[in-house]
Formats: C-alpha cells, structure tokens, sequence
C-alpha cells in the first residue's frame, strides 16, 4: 500500500484522539501505520532531500494542519489531544477531513 498523502492521514489522527486522551506523536505513528498495515519497507522510505521518511514527514504535516484548525491541541511537546471542536469535526465528517 502506498503511504497516504497527508489529507488521508488526518481522519485517523483524529479517530485516535477521539478517546480524549492524550497521546504521544509517536503512539499516533504507530497505531495508524499499524491500522494501514505499512511494512517497514514503505516505513523507511526517505523523502528526496534524506532529511526524514515520508511517513513521518506526512504525519507531520496532518498534525500541523490539525492544530492550526483548532480540532487538536499540544498538551505538551510531541503530545496532543482533540479539542472540542474537533470531536463536534469528526461526529460531523464524512470519509476525510479536508485542508
């Protein structure tokens, strides 16, 4: 499966936070390339300039937008939590939340 363009990836971020917890970035890598079924193959892959693999790289990006709309929330460095907007966002979504 090829890895999901950073849209695709911020439906599932906001799934995970849905419990109102607080989750590490990491935890949310790992729980979502395990739920896509990634191999590590695809895992490793290395964007063009070598500074990061383009899963990281996308799930970046999809927190970064997320938190800019207000529906996720630093509680602390590299941890988030939803907002209340974004659980009123993901009661509302269809198949993908949309930059």
């Amino acid at each position: 499966m090829p890895i999901p363009d950073y849209q695709s990836l911020m439906l599932p971020v906001l799934r995970i936070t849905a419990d109102r917890k607080e989750h590490a970035v990491s935890d949310l890598r790992r729980q979502i390339a395990n739920d896509l079924g990634l191999s590590e193959g695809e895992l490793a892959e290395r964007l063009a300039s070598d500074t990061t693999t383009v899963f990281i790289n996308r799930m970046g990006w999809a927190v970064q937008y997320l938190k800019e709309a207000g529906v996720i929330r630093a509680a602390k460095r590299g941890v988030y939590e939803i907002t209340d907007r974004g659980v009123s966002l993901l009661k509302s979504s269809d198949e993908q939340v949309h930059h």
